[in-house]
């Protein structure tokens, strides 16, 4: 076997959003992979990187570039991001939607082994681990942007934050969890890349009337039977649609084009609260045939469902949880300490809301409630019992009218949420 010495590089990787879609036929895919090389060579060649002296192995629907060590790293976030974006808007302005291409796009920099097969490192590893992140899939998915960019936690701390030109205030910290892989990275999205085509962001009323019926009978539309983006691109949940049923899958769409969000959860952290490694816990425990991988993609997908309470006009939540759900310690000490840790400063956030039923409360509802209300006012509040993706979902007025009433006495019921804090903590010194 040869491997040559480690050699330092600095590491790009992209991969297209929906590449295998269904509705993608092998010539649209030629031409998505035609129009990707091209966007990435005139990126370069606006960056002051030379394309043809970068190693590049193929992907499929991606591409793996590693940079010479001649060239600064601040190029690859500095003019680099933005000159892709713009590439790709001009190439979706005259392209069907089957054709558009929006990237997700990972940097980082290690040590590289080149052998007889192509190359390899664990710092290979990890960019294609940060390039398969739920935050990164899921704030691309809600976006109009072209280019969701993820740096590594090194990348950011020694090359983002020290180059004005890289747009350090524009980054934001996430959790990332994928395979044997648990980092920090940092996340940002690429303005200016629209490309004049709609890509699924919160879904609108025609969603929701999907699920809940529309009152005022507006005229039904021609379209695929699951909701998508305007042009038909998949929404986001189509990376999970063998973990949910189609009902489930437009519940979900529902969930995220709410404008708030209230509940009540008795056995556990509401899952729009919920840290990785407390919802892996959850997920293990309510799929214990599953394997490894299957556990980790739930986890991915409950990530991706929290990305309607962050961004621009993030969603109202107001939960309340049962006191008792706080002493189990799902998934151990150190799990349970960072997902309390992790509510403390959620419940400091001014669209986030959170009271606690006190255990020495004799009175309160049987299991998990969810209210939705959606920005339409012609459109009735949603109500789920149980699991959003496998409950019992009513929107009868009269059902609604009952559980709208449940709530409020729940909120009289429990903690006022300035208490809220005091017992968080109170718990985490028991731990």
């Amino acid at each position: 076997m040869e491997m040559s010495p480690a050699m330092h590089r600095t590491i790009v990787c992209v991969d297209v959003e929906g590449f295998g879609d269904r509705r993608r036929t092998n010539f649209d895919q030629c031409a998505v992979r035609a129009a990707l090389y091209q966007a990435l060579s005139d990126a370069c060649a606006g960056s002051g990187v030379v394309w043809r002296e970068c190693y590049r192995e193929d992907r499929g629907d991606g591409v793996l570039v590693l940079v010479p060590p001649e060239v600064p790293k601040s190029f690859l976030v500095a003019s680099f991001p933005d000159k892709l974006a713009k590439a790709l808007a001009a190439h979706n302005r005259t392209s069907t939607p089957q054709t558009r291409i929006r990237l997700r796009m990972a940097v980082h920099a290690g040590e590289v082994h080149y052998d007889t097969y192509g190359v390899v490192g664990s710092a290979i590893n990890l960019t294609f681990r940060l390039l398969e992140a739920a935050e990164l899939k899921a704030v691309l998915a809600a976006s109009s942007g072209a280019v969701a960019l993820i740096g590594s936690e090194w990348f950011f701390e020694e090359v983002i934050q020290h180059n004005p030109a890289a747009q350090a205030e524009r980054y934001r910290p996430v959790h990332v969890l994928v395979k044997e892989t648990q980092a920090r990275a940092w996340l940002r999205l690429v303005d200016g890349s629209s490309g004049g085509h709609a890509a699924p962001g919160k879904p609108g009323p025609t969603v929701a009337r999907m699920v809940l019926g529309d009152r005022r009978r507006e005229p039904e539309r021609a379209g695929p039977a699951f909701p998508t983006g305007q042009t038909g691109a998949p929404t986001w949940t189509h990376d999970y649609e063998d973990l949910l049923s189609p009902r489930a899958r437009l519940c979900l769409e529902l969930e995220q084009s709410a404008a708030l969000i209230r509940g009540y959860e008795v056995h556990a952290v509401p899952e729009l609260l919920q840290t990785p490694d407390y919802a892996h816990a959850v997920l293990r425990f309510e799929h214990p045939h599953d394997s490894p991988a299957g556990i980790t993609r739930r986890v991915d997908l409950l990530m991706s469902r929290q990305r309607t309470l962050y961004g621009p006009e993030p969603c109202r939540l107001w939960v309340i949880i049962d006191e008792a759900a706080l002493h189990r310690r799902r998934g151990g000490t150190a799990a349970m300490r960072e997902q309390l840790v992790h509510l403390v400063k959620a419940g400091e956030l001014p669209h986030i809301c959170i009271q606690i039923m006190p255990l020495s409360t004799g009175a309160a509802a049987d299991g998990t409630l969810t209210l939705l209300r959606l920005p339409d006012p012609g459109l009735p509040d949603a109500v789920y019992l149980e699991k959003l993706t496998r409950g019992l979902h009513l929107d009868r007025p009269a059902d609604v009218e009952h559980y709208q009433q449940v709530v409020h006495r729940l909120c009289i019921l429990a903690t006022q949420p300035a208490a809220t804090n005091e017992i968080l903590h109170r718990i985490l010194q028991d731990l």
